[in-house]
């Protein structure tokens, strides 16, 4: 087969991706289109490392479509790989943000990037973690999303959590009116 007329590919949480990624980096040059899936942090083997999906990615001449599912604390070593597309890429699935402090600040960082960056893109889906603690940060989110001139489909997926929050499912006040 003629990998190099390959324009779209798909690689699931279970695939061997070390293997495939270490036998098809530099073979899929005119790929378009990649969607990855990892499995989650806590289930990945002793030693793993995202370091050949790196490769993999920085190897394609210029991707259209990217959406990676699951990086975990990774991102951060994905990201120089992502940035290589700036010029090509028109839609961006990004994993779920983290939710501790010192990630938000990255995770906004990369937005601006985005915006700044990358002027042909045009959809853009982003999963925002919602806790109490996150009222500034989410407005920086949407003053970021807002001057995105270019985006025509900007997707939104909101992390409820799931214990006592004004944004939980089940907000229950105390006979005091707070918070119990």
């Amino acid at each position: 087969m003629d990998w190099s007329q390959l324009r779209r590919l798909e690689i699931g949480r279970k695939c061997r991706k070390t293997a495939f990624f270490d036998e098809f980096t530099g073979a899929i040059r005119n790929l378009e289109s990649l969607k990855i899936g990892f499995d989650r942090a806590a289930t990945r083997p002793p030693g793993w490392t995202i370091e050949p999906a790196r490769r993999f990615i920085e190897s394609i001449d210029a991707l259209r479509h990217l959406i990676i599912l699951n990086p975990g604390d990774q991102i951060d070593a994905l990201w120089p790989a992502i940035r290589k597309h700036r010029r090509s890429l028109r839609s961006l699935v990004l994993p779920p943000l983290k939710h501790d402090p010192p990630y938000r600040e990255n995770d906004l960082m990369r937005m601006r990037e985005l915006r700044e960056g990358i002027p042909e893109l045009a959809h853009l889906e982003l999963d925002i973690p919602m806790d109490s603690s996150f009222y500034k940060p989410l407005s920086t989110y949407i003053a970021i999303l807002s001057d995105f001139s270019h985006l025509r489909t900007p997707g939104l997926c909101f992390s409820l959590p799931t214990d006592t929050s004004i944004f939980a499912p089940e907000y229950f006040q105390n006979y005091m009116g707070t918070q119990p």
